[in-house]
């Protein structure tokens, strides 16, 4: 490799970084966007004379399209408050109130039999950890999990229309009912195979080595899931997206990496879970601004070649046993539709560019 290519692909890790550290910058640019509308309509209001007002009040009002920009903000701020403020304020507490209460009362009443407190102490932080995290860990985290997803829709529908109010969803190429559902079915299950691959190159016996593509992996499946928002809003299917992310694979190395590594530093799960709640928002509005170089980088890295190989295996064999299914009950022509148009989008070629 040349020492133009490695420049290259150091300008694009770069690009990528900067374009996701500045969704923070979006998010305060959007807290003092709101009030110049208010500013402009009061001067606009102390100009007009007195005939236009009385023109004005006898023409019919339009109703006013509403503001997307704090639909963005109040989302966000209800992801943070939510993850932030209830989930990671309750593991706060148990953790540095509930525990040490619970370790001085035993304390207090068996501090002069040492073996019997250690095994009493022992069973009793067990039980209470346990307990929390089931009673209270899990359900708030799922129920986060869930909210987050609806609120991660809504700020991404609301980011493009903000970035792009130009553009419409009706400007995209049609899709059927039927493609629509195998195109999401497909990046679902490619999504969660690449988070396989990951989690096996976390566990490999190099530790350095194992780190390092955990991050890797981490970071693209970010930048990726991030994006994804935006490339449904025009249009684009999931061959086109991965070949776009393959051909690009610097600039989303470095435009997940902030997240990747905000996710990574704390031990418990949970806290990642909640941190990844918090910022990712901030991620969805800076792919919504982004502009990615339209350079390529100077060799294209198949990261998703096996998972898309083992999606379209497991996606075909589903979509012959519908299409059997289908055979068997005639009467049902819009499941044999739906299985046909499967069966189309399970047999496209790897990735072919647009």
């Amino acid at each position: 490799m040349s020492s133009r290519d490695l420049q290259s692909l150091a300008t694009s890790f770069i690009h990528g970084f900067r374009d996701a550290i500045l969704g923070f910058v979006y998010f305060y640019k959007l807290n003092r966007d709101t009030d110049v509308p208010v500013s402009v309509e009061n001067e606009r209001s102390t100009t007009v004379t007195e005939l236009q007002r009385r023109r004005e009040e006898r023409l019919p009002r339009r109703p006013t399209k509403k503001s997307e920009r704090p639909k963005i903000r109040k989302r966000i701020l209800q992801c943070c408050l939510l993850n932030g403020g209830v989930f990671l304020a309750s593991i706060f507490i148990f953790d540095h109130l509930v525990i040490p209460v619970l370790s001085y009362v035993t304390h207090m009443m068996l501090g002069h039999e040492e073996g019997v407190r250690a095994s009493v102490w022992l069973w009793l932080s067990v039980l209470a950890s346990g307990l929390f995290k089931i009673l209270w860990i899990l359900p708030l985290f799922i129920i986060s999990r869930v909210v987050s997803f609806i609120w991660f829709q809504d700020i991404a529908d609301a980011a493009y229309s903000r970035f792009h109010p130009k553009a419409t969803q009706s400007s995209s190429p049609g899709m059927s009912f039927g493609t629509l559902i195998a195109d999401l079915c497909f990046g679902l299950l490619i999504q969660g195979l690449f988070l396989l691959q990951a989690q096996v190159a976390a566990v490999l016996p190099i530790p350095a080595i194992a780190q390092i593509l955990s991050v890797f992996h981490m970071s693209l499946s970010n930048a990726v899931y991030a994006f994804e928002y935006k490339w449904f809003n025009i249009g684009w299917e999931v061959n086109k997206r991965l070949h776009y992310v393959e051909a690009r694979w610097s600039y989303f190395l470095g435009f997940g990496l902030p997240l990747a590594l905000a996710t990574s530093w704390a031990e418990s799960y949970w806290i990642n879970g909640c941190i990844f709640a918090v910022l990712f928002p901030l991620l969805i509005v800076s792919a919504n601004e982004a502009t990615p170089s339209a350079q390529e980088a100077p060799f294209e890295l198949p990261v998703f070649a096996l998972v898309v190989r083992l999606s379209n295996f497991f996606f075909s064999h589903g979509v012959s046993r519908s299409q059997q299914t289908a055979k068997k009950q005639p009467q049902s022509s819009s499941s044999t539709d739906w299985a046909g148009d499967l069966t189309a989008r399970s047999e496209m070629p790897r990735l072919v560019p647009s």
